[in-house]
């Protein structure tokens, strides 16, 4: 049996079509230093610290249906299993768990009021690397879709 999850919030994960504006945009308004940063999962994106610390990333939509959202992750001790554990309770599947090397493991999910969250979690060898293509950060979203994540 599982144990109840005390998630804590860990990270803020911003896409955006204009990553320059919203950039300009957060440092103005929260003091927040930004830096450019190439990932080779991610691709191109914006980090931005605060105190040297990081806070936060931006990368750019490459989805019009989801475009200029902020995405709150949850830190968990498995991400496949709290995605699994999720679904069985009627969450469905928005962003499929994938593995960001040198990063960590996310998902998306939504609740039964369509609310979204994302979970953060350590690498997971095996688990799917997210990919990326030239203007895309890697995400495949299944909104609306319930993915079947056993053996990740």
């Amino acid at each position: 049996m599982m144990r109840h999850m005390t998630p804590i919030f860990c990270w803020k994960g911003l896409s955006t079509r204009d990553r320059e504006l919203s950039g300009h945009f957060l440092t103005e308004l929260f003091g927040w230093s930004q830096r450019r940063q190439t990932h080779p999962s991610l691709g191109e994106c914006t980090v931005f610290s605060k105190d040297g610390e990081d806070v936060a990333w931006a990368v750019n939509s490459a989805d019009a249906y989801c475009s200029d959202l902020w995405v709150q992750y949850l830190k968990v001790e498995n991400v496949n299993r709290a995605v699994e554990k999720a679904v069985r309770l009627g969450a469905t599947l928005v962003h499929a768990p994938e593995t960001i090397p040198g990063i960590g493991q996310i998902a998306v999910i939504a609740d039964a009021t369509r609310t979204t969250v994302g979970l953060f979690g350590p690498e997971v060898p095996g688990s799917r690397v997210m990919e990326t293509a030239a203007g895309h950060h890697g995400q495949r979203r299944t909104r609306g879709a319930t993915e079947t994540v056993a053996g990740h």
